[in-house]
């Protein structure tokens, strides 16, 4: 079996989290981590696009890191455009 990590990366605290993140996978056998903006099962609110400019920044630096420990990433943007992956009080 194998494992993803799905999480949200936060502008301010991403360097602490991308040194967590590769111990993590490192300590559990964690093939793949999946990156976010934002829980959108906490809060879903769109952000400007000066904002998912400096989180493309910052993936792309944790992109250099996590390949350099042989972990799979990918990036989930989906909540720019108001998608939620998971069941609204409306469904």
């Amino acid at each position: 079996m194998s494992y993803i990590l799905r999480i949200a990366i936060h502008e301010k605290s991403w360097e602490r989290q991308l040194s967590e993140i590769i111990q993590l996978c490192k300590d559990v056998n964690i093939e793949e981590v999946y990156l976010m903006e934002q829980c959108h099962q906490v809060i879903m609110s769109p952000y400007p696009i000066s904002k998912h400019k400096r989180m493309a920044n910052i993936y792309k630096k944790m992109k250099v890191e996590l390949e350099r420990n042989g972990i799979i990433y990918s990036v989930n943007i989906a909540t720019i455009i108001g998608h939620c992956d998971t069941k609204t009080s409306s469904s």
